[in-house]
C-alpha cells in the first residue's frame, strides 16, 4: 500500500502470520464499493473513478447520493474516467455515501480525489476480496481542522461493525446497511493518529485509512497533501516486503511505516532487528537512514 505526499513517499507495510487462508486477494472483479473521504483543499476536490479492463465491457455506477447513476463502457487497454459529484465526500458519522460499481466482465478500479494543491488516489478492491477484519493505517494529523481518519462501508444490510480506535482507546459498535458509510471524526489533539485501529464485522466491509491533509516525512514539512488508501483485509497481509527509494525525491527521504497485526511481531530491515511490536503498534523508518 502506498501513499505519496508532496515532500515524501510513505510506504505502509502490514505484518501478520498467514495461516488458514482460503480466500484469494485480487484487485480485479465485477462488483466494487468505494467511498471518498475529506480532502481539505482551497477548493472542493474533483472526484474521479478510473476503470480499466482486459475486456471490452459495460457497467454501471450508482449511489443513494443524488447524481450518481451512470452507464460506462471500457475499451481494452484504455482507462475510462468517470467524474463524480464532490457532494458525495463523507463528512462525519453514518451517511448514505457508498458508491457501487458493477460490470459485465472483470475490471480494475481506482478512485482519485484531485484538489488544486492536494491530490491522492486509491486502488479499489472488489467485493470478492473484502474481509471482516482490518487494521487501519494512516499518518499523523497536524492541524485542528485536519484529521487522521478511518472510514467503513457496508456492502450488505444489517452489518454489525465493531471498531477499536487506537487513538482514543475506545471500542464502539454500529449497524450499517448496504451502501452506508461511517467516517471517524475524533476531537483533534497534538499527534492525533488512528493508525493501528481495528475494524471487525460479521459481514464483509470496505475500510479506508486517510488524512484530510498531512505532512510527510514530518510535521515540519512546509507542504501538505491529502492521503488515502483502501485497507487490505488481515487475511491478505504478509511477512516479507521489498521497498525502494522513489527516483527524483529530495533529501527528505521515503518513510516506511510497519504495522503489526499480532503481538510479539519482530521487525527486521535488511536482516537487522529494529523493533518488536504488539498488535496495533507501528515501527517507522526513513529509507535514507537504511542505505
Amino acid at each position: 500500500m502506498r501513499r505519496i505526499a508532496r515532500h515524501g513517499l510513505m510506504i505502509i507495510l502490514m505484518m501478520v502470520s498467514l495461516s488458514g487462508i482460503s480466500q484469494s486477494m485480487t484487485s480485479v472483479g465485477k462488483e466494487f464499493w468505494i467511498a471518498f473521504q475529506p480532502n481539505v483543499d482551497n477548493n472542493p476536490p474533483q472526484l474521479f473513478i478510473n476503470i480499466s479492463s482486459e475486456f471490452a465491457t459495460n457497467g454501471f455506477i450508482s449511489s443513494s447520493f443524488p447524481g450518481i447513476n451512470q452507464i460506462f463502457s471500457v475499451v481494452p487497454g484504455v482507462v475510462t474516467q468517470i467524474t463524480i459529484p464532490s457532494g458525495v465526500i463523507q463528512q462525519s458519522g453514518i451517511e448514505n455515501k457508498g458508491i457501487r460499481i458493477t460490470s459485465n466482465n472483470p475490471i480494475s478500479v481506482y478512485g482519485v480525489s484531485q484538489g488544486e494543491f492536494s491530490t491522492d488516489a486509491f486502488l479499489a478492491l472488489p467485493v470478492i476480496a473484502l474481509g471482516k477484519d482490518y487494521r487501519v493505517v494512516t499518518f499523523t494529523a497536524f492541524s485542528p481542522v485536519l484529521r487522521a481518519r478511518y472510514s467503513v462501508l457496508a456492502v450488505e444490510d444489517n452489518t454489525n461493525v465493531t471498531i477499536f480506535n487506537k487513538w482514543t482507546n475506545a471500542t464502539t459498535s454500529y449497524i450499517l446497511n448496504k451502501g452506508q458509510t461511517l467516517l471517524s471524526n475524533d476531537v483533534w489533539a497534538t499527534d492525533q493518529d488512528v493508525t493501528g485501529s481495528r475494524v471487525q464485522s460479521d459481514k464483509p466491509v470496505v475500510v479506508f485509512g486517510s488524512n484530510d491533509q498531512t505532512r510527510i516525512p514530518n510535521l515540519n514539512c512546509q507542504a501538505s497533501d491529502h492521503i488515502v488508501e483502501q485497507m487490505f483485509p488481515s487475511y491478505s497481509l504478509g511477512k516479507e516486503f521489498a521497498v525502494l527509494n522513489l527516483a527524483g525525491r529530495d533529501n527528505s527521504g521515503d518513510i516506511i511505516r510497519i504495522v503489526a497485526d499480532k503481538d510479539g511481531t519482530t521487525i527486521k530491515i535488511n536482516s537487522v532487528t529494529v523493533a518488536t511490536i504488539n498488535e496495533g503498534e507501528f515501527s517507522q523508518a526513513n529509507l535514507l537512514d537504511l542505505t
